[in-house]
């Protein structure tokens, strides 16, 4: 891979700096390396499921219609981009919750209903929840017009968690957050929770405040980093991740490599086998 980045066909730079470089590799008998490596190994899907679920579902539907189906047709495939877990500039960034339109909204009675399952701190600058909460177990920033807290889960009310999943789930930030903040304290059942029209999702801290100054939404939930050891201990489970846990940085721009699932331009003319 080092010796085909030095003749890359693509080289670009975001708005951050981070470099993607595109580069193709021929040699038959390093493609078949690549296979034989990842061969045996456990595949974890971080992101683009949605994605991957059409593409089975487009595959057993054209399985059904193909007759002749011999498993080498193009919609067999799915093009995928692999990156080390262990790699050491990768990060999981946080995605943080907005709550908005929720009917009677009331802080007050918000803050009471939290101070049952949550020790709660008043905080002077909204800007430095990240820094108080930062490897904090169970810890988040609640975010309103006015105020900002510090909400940390007391202990002892944590196994009264009665979602059926393993402890390394239950263990798990955001399931904390959404079991006693939207399921317990606004009432927004686990199984709506996915649909519902008063969660949204942000990555960016300055935009969570901003929509909360201007009332654009009533409240926002600041959380942690996740770390690759948890995702990996939650899919060693047999479980998933909490829906938008994982915002992976960098990421591979969109858009440089499509792969045909047209017979007469999938395969190559070429004859050769892996």
């Amino acid at each position: 891979m080092d010796e085909a980045i030095t003749t890359p066909i693509y080289e670009t730079e975001d708005y951050q700096g981070v470099k993607d470089v595109l580069a193709v590799i021929h040699d038959l008998e390093v493609i078949k390396e690549f296979v034989s490596k990842i061969k045996d190994q456990q595949i974890i899907l971080a992101d683009g499921h949605h994605r991957y679920e059409g593409s089975l579902m487009y595959r057993k539907a054209q399985i059904a219609a193909n007759l002749d189906h011999t498993g080498k047709e193009g919609y067999n495939y799915h093009l995928m981009y692999l990156t080390n877990i262990h790699a050491d500039d990768l990060r999981v960034l946080p995605t943080h919750r907005l709550i908005s339109g929720l009917p009677d909204f009331d802080e007050k009675e918000l803050l009471k209903a939290l101070s049952e399952f949550f020790i709660i701190k008043d905080l002077e600058e909204a800007h430095a929840v990240h820094e108080i909460i930062l490897g904090k177990q169970w810890a988040f920033g609640l975010l309103l017009k006015d105020r900002t807290h510090k909400l940390r889960l007391k202990p002892e009310v944590h196994d009264s968690i009665s979602w059926n999943f393993p402890k390394v789930v239950k263990d798990l930030d955001l399931t904390v957050m959404h079991y006693f903040v939207f399921e317990k304290v606004l009432g927004i059942l686990g199984k709506d929770q996915r649909s519902s029209p008063y969660i949204s999702f942000d990555r960016s801290f300055p935009d969570c405040l901003t929509k909360v100054i201007r009332e654009e939404v009533q409240m926002a939930l600041i959380t942690n980093d996740i770390s690759m050891e948890e995702i990996k201990n939650v899919c060693d489970s047999g479980y998933t991740m909490p829906q938008k846990s994982t915002s992976f940085y960098p990421k591979t721009i969109c858009g440089f490599l499509f792969s045909s699932i047209n017979e007469d331009e999938f395969h190559s003319r070429v004859n050769t086998s892996l």
